[in-house]
Formats: structure tokens, C-alpha cells, sequence
């Protein structure tokens, strides 16, 4: 399994079930995990999120963004 879709799935566990989540809660899941900030900042910048963003947009951003970078395989 790459590790992009690890990421996504573990994000996805901890915010799933919430349909509006507050940008500060992704970032701070996020650097949990380690992740570049920078990819954080190009990900809210493409998907114009701000404030309280919709869940399942920014999964979807998430996703597609980083499998075109690609995957490490586990």
C-alpha cells in the first residue's frame, strides 16, 4: 500500500465523520503526521480553503494532489 493513501486514511479516520472542520484542525492533524507544511499550504491555496472548509473537498484535494506527486510504496 503507497504511503499517500495511508495518510489519507488516517486523516480520514480522525475527520471523517465531521462534514465542516476547521482549518486549524487539519493543520494541526497534519503536522502530527510529519507532513510539509508547504504541501499543506499549496493544498488549502488550490482548493481556496479557508475557515471552516468542507471535509470531503479537502480529502479529495488531498488525494488527488498527492498521488500526481506519487507514492512510496510501504
Amino acid at each position: 500500500m503507497c504511503v499517500c493513501v495511508c495518510v489519507c486514511v488516517c486523516v480520514w479516520r480522525q475527520l471523517g465523520p465531521k462534514v465542516l472542520t476547521p482549518v486549524s484542525s487539519v493543520e494541526t492533524k497534519w503536522n502530527s503526521l510529519a507532513l510539509s507544511p508547504d504541501q499543506l499550504a499549496h493544498l488549502l491555496k488550490i482548493g481556496r480553503f479557508t475557515g471552516n472548509i468542507q471535509w470531503m473537498h479537502f480529502f479529495a484535494v488531498a488525494c488527488s494532489s498527492l498521488s500526481e506527486v506519487g507514492c512510496v510504496q510501504l
